[in-house]
């Protein structure tokens, strides 16, 4: 007495987090049914604090899902399924999970490298450095150049979540620019992700002028 047949038992949700937590931006979670269900979408997922990234949701068998979670901001995120969103083979609607998952986002920064300068560079070219929050501590020194080197002196603030810095080409070629990770630190004290290395070309060679005389030699007067 008191014990469902099987084709009774609702399907149960197992929430779990894909990640290291805290999370610093996007995160996985998986979500595991305890037997095959249908009907589980997106909008089944109630979240505070955060969204399912756009076609994030996958599944290969309907019994274990992933998605990707988006905060909207830091701080805590919560994320739970309700129940009767799903069903099994046998139609009994799932329980609500017995799990939430209780996620704290804090961001840290993520600097991108860019340059709008023409290419190929025929001379010192500017990169532009854009974040996502605040920093501190960023210097010239912390830039890696290959084939080249930063302007001394030309590292500038244009506004607190952009700077400018000059490179100065050394050969023709490409410009290796790169800002490695824990090289400055948000207003927290929470280390920087590296920046994807950005490739300039460069032409630092001079044209080649050519002079040839068409008349037949020795000339007399004037000749092209």
């Amino acid at each position: 007495a008191g014990v469902l047949p099987d084709k009774l038992i609702p399907p149960e949700p197992l929430l779990t987090l894909g990640a290291t937590h805290p999370v610093h931006g996007d995160f996985p979670i998986r979500l595991d049914f305890s037997e095959y269900v249908t009907g589980f979408e997106v909008g089944d997922i109630h979240i505070q604090g955060g969204s399912v990234v756009s076609g994030s949701l996958f599944t290969e068998d309907h019994k274990q899902y992933r998605a990707i979670i988006r905060p909207v901001s830091e701080g805590e995120i919560v994320i739970k399924i309700p129940g009767s969103v799903a069903a099994d083979a046998d139609g009994n609607l799932n329980m609500q999970g017995a799990n939430r998952l209780y996620v704290t986002c804090i961001f840290i920064p993520v600097p991108l490298l860019t340059c709008d300068a023409g290419q190929p560079a025929t001379g010192a070219f500017p990169v532009k450095i854009s974040l996502n929050e605040e920093i501190t501590g960023l210097t010239e020194a912390d830039f890696l150049v290959t084939n080249g080197s930063v302007e001394v002196g030309s590292l500038t603030m244009t506004d607190p979540l952009n700077y400018v810095v000059t490179i100065v080409p050394e050969h023709t070629g490409y410009v290796v620019i790169e800002l490695p990770s824990a090289t400055l630190t948000d207003l927290q004290g929470f280390s920087n992700m590296a920046a994807a290395p950005l490739n300039v070309k460069a032409d630092l060679d001079s044209p080649l002028v050519l002079l040839s005389v068409s008349e037949s030699q020795p000339v007399r007067g004037v000749f092209t």
